[in-house]
């Protein structure tokens, strides 16, 4: 609110297991500080990254609930684009896409631990909400219903809201505070740090673990998915980063008396003219397949 004409390259992101907790009040008093008409309230980051997004990125405050994000998604990387960026290109309904530059600020609420988050992200600073006054059980349910309520008395007074306002124009920010480079060394909340040492890829682990196990050196393309799926459901594009991630090269080969085909392979396999070479063993490529993968097909995998 101190500098509406700029915009964070940051976002707030409130997280609590339990429902009823008082996230969405935070945000409507927040909301009605910048102003109804400058705020856009949205279920999810579908409707902020898709298609016909101009009206929403014409908004000061975007505040988005029930933020939900799968594992190596393009929907995340959607929206910490435009956290942190002052351009992007956006289009109306019935017009064409264009140039906008946009100043919002965002405000993401969950009841879904956001571990989707890269290690380190400095697109989100996380808030763990969760109290003994959430809804449904609660030890101090009453207690907190009461002061949801004064909040919403108090705030729906013009006096009072315009005093907040004017006490929060007037405030002087701390001397790490800034709004264009979150430290997270220096301001990561606990959950920030609890979901920082969650976030090495799980599916990736095992994917690493099982190559290792069965002595797998060689994967075609299209068996990659097959592969991973073994551990997760993903993205059908997710499997060359996780191979990518693992140190995996990508090459096209030619086996088994076929044309050429892309392949991941482990760098140790030196695969050279239909064969795997390592310190301990050659083995044909087909043969290799077959030995290792057989069991994603009824047919051999060499000869496919």
């Amino acid at each position: 609110m101190q500098n509406e004409t700029d915009k964070p390259s940051w976002a707030i992101f409130l997280f609590s297991e339990k429902h009823g907790t008082g996230k969405s009040t935070l945000a409507s008093v927040v909301k009605k500080l910048f102003g109804e008409e400058n705020a856009s309230e949205q279920q999810g980051i579908k409707p902020i990254i898709s298609r016909f997004n101009k009206p929403i990125l014409h908004k000061k405050l975007i505040y988005a609930e029930e933020v939900k994000v799968a594992q190596n998604s393009d929907d995340g990387n959607k929206l910490k684009t435009l956290i942190s960026e002052r351009q992007t290109m956006a289009e109306s309904k019935g017009k064409d896409i264009e140039p906008v530059d946009h100043r919002c600020c965002f405000i993401l609420t969950t009841n879904h631990k956001p571990i989707w988050l890269e290690p380190g992200d400095r697109r989100f600073y996380i808030i763990h909400v969760d109290h003994e006054g959430f809804a449904a059980g609660g030890a101090k349910y009453e207690e907190f219903v009461a002061l949801v309520q004064r909040v919403k008395q108090t705030y729906d007074r013009p006096i009072d809201l315009a005093s907040l306002y004017g006490a929060l124009k007037e405030r002087k920010q701390s001397a790490i505070f800034d709004p264009y480079s979150l430290n997270v060394n220096k301001v990561a909340t606990d959950i920030m740090k609890e979901i920082n040492a969650l976030s090495p890829d799980i599916v990736e682990e095992m994917l690493e673990e099982f190559l290792r196990e069965h002595g797998i050196l060689f994967v075609p393309v299209r068996y990659a998915n097959k592969v991973v799926e073994f551990f997760a459901h993903r993205n059908p594009n997710a499997s060359k980063y996780s191979f990518d991630r693992l140190g995996w090269k990508k090459k096209k080969f030619a086996w088994g008396g076929k044309g050429p085909a892309w392949a991941f392979y482990d760098p140790q396999s030196n695969p050279e003219k239909g064969r795997l070479q390592t310190k301990n063993f050659v083995e044909t490529i087909e043969n290799h397949l077959n030995r290792t993968l057989g069991c994603l097909t009824s047919a051999p995998l060499g000869q496919i």
